[in-house]
């Protein structure tokens, strides 16, 4: 019963969080359709400077609150949140000012639509472990929905990309406004929550870490872009804007299986131990490389057409370059699932080694092919990446897992790598 429900979970995030990036990409097809290549890369240079930002800062506290083993004030994560946030809209306009002034009209609407869509992220997480997965899912489908029609109609009536912006960032206000009260509320009258530490420095310490971690996940993601754009190609961006979507919607996949499934690892964890945890872990991984084989071949082989088809002739590229963006996507689940192992474990500071490294590697390999830098140049940092990321991971993975195995025959089961 518990495994039918954890995937009637899964199967409601994925509907939702394909709801919410439908959404988004919509943006880009309205960049892209109307302006072509040029204004495509404009978005995706904003989403570029921006998104690394609020991820950092964001210091992953969904996931700290959720996986943390010590009993903590949801109020204090909520205010973490809401400084962060104040402080990424601040440093992303200072950045854009410095290196982007000519669009930072735009990456100030990208900025503040991060914002609200961040404080409704911690939001999700009171939902989440309370078991709310279903009311996670109608709060993105109804942000999704919101963000489409006001996006079209402000686009429409006011023939203006940034009016489409606009639109989403009114979207994500409503919705932040109905989900966001009610947590608050209930989190203010919960009496469980009498008597929880409040300390802002256990948060931070788990949360600096994490946040460093998938920022540095984002950063990877847009070192390639950053190549593009250093060597002054702003119609290649745009196209390598569209092609990275393949990666966002099977990152969007994966993602909400670990988010509707997290808890219930580590409650195994927790429960059953390292053995109740590996078999949890083995029936989640299933159906994640299940996909990513499916998924690499069409993107393979059909990659290609679709995004002419979708874009217009001026984005068709050649199915080589496709390959790699494809190869990413297989190698992807194994990134989660040691990704949700080291969560487990709390251990939050070698996911930050791991992608640490992995920029080092991608930024060290971008200068050496800088020259003659091209679009399957750029699908071959972004594999590069990826790959880095699941190696390291899978032999951290069995370190700690060894580890693990050693405290368990001692009779604990708490934290067992530094955090």
């Amino acid at each position: 019963m518990k495994v039918q429900r954890g995937a009637y979970n899964s199967a409601a995030m994925l509907v939702a969080s394909l709801g919410r990036a439908a959404s988004q990409w919509l943006l880009l097809w309205l960049f892209a359709w109307n302006g072509g290549a040029d204004s495509a890369g404009v978005y995706a240079l904003a989403l570029g400077i921006a998104a690394p930002i609020f991820i950092v800062l964001e210091l992953g506290l969904r996931n700290v609150y959720i996986t943390s083993h010590e009993a903590r004030s949801f109020s204090t994560y909520f205010r973490i949140r809401i400084a962060a946030s104040c402080l990424a809209i601040g440093v992303t306009a200072g950045i854009a000012w410095v290196l982007y002034s000519e669009n930072m009209g735009v990456v100030l609407l990208v900025a503040l639509v991060k914002s609200l869509d961040s404080i409704l992220d911690i939001a999700f997480a009171s939902l989440q472990v309370r078991g709310r997965i279903y009311s996670i899912a109608l709060a993105m489908l109804l942000n999704s929905f919101v963000t489409i029609v006001a996006a079209a109609a402000f686009y429409f009536l006011f023939s203006s990309l940034e009016a489409a912006l606009l639109g989403s960032l009114l979207a994500s206000l409503v919705t932040a406004a109905i989900c966001v009260v009610p947590v608050l509320r209930f989190e203010s009258k919960d009496p469980r929550a009498t008597g929880l530490t409040r300390s802002v420095r256990p948060i931070l310490r788990d949360g600096v870490p994490l946040g460093l971690s998938t920022g540095m996940t984002t950063l990877l993601s847009y070192i390639p872009l950053y190549f593009i754009a250093f060597v002054g190609n702003e119609e290649a961006a745009g196209i390598f804007a569209v092609m990275i979507y393949f990666i966002t919607f099977a990152n969007l996949f994966y993602n909400s299986v670990q988010k509707a499934v997290l808890h219930t690892i580590v409650h195994a964890y927790m429960n059953r131990g390292l053995d109740g945890m590996l078999k949890r872990l083995r029936r989640v991984s299933a159906p994640l490389i299940l996909f990513g084989i499916t998924a690499a071949l069409f993107v393979g082989f059909f990659g290609s057409k679709l995004l002419a088809l979708i874009y217009g002739p001026s984005f068709t590229v050649d199915a080589s370059v496709l390959w790699p963006i494809a190869i990413s996507i297989l190698v992807l689940p194994f990134i989660y699932t040691t990704g949700m192992l080291l969560l487990t474990y709390n251990v939050y500071w070698m996911q930050t080694i791991i992608n640490g490294f992995s920029v080092v590697v991608v930024v060290g390999l971008g200068f050496t092919l800088l020259n003659g830098f091209s679009l399957g140049t750029a699908a071959i940092l972004t594999l590069s990446g990826i790959a880095c990321r699941a190696v390291v991971g899978i032999a951290a993975s069995i370190v700690y897992s060894v580890r693990s195995d050693t405290h368990n025959r001692k009779g604990t089961l708490s934290k067992i790598g530094p955090s």
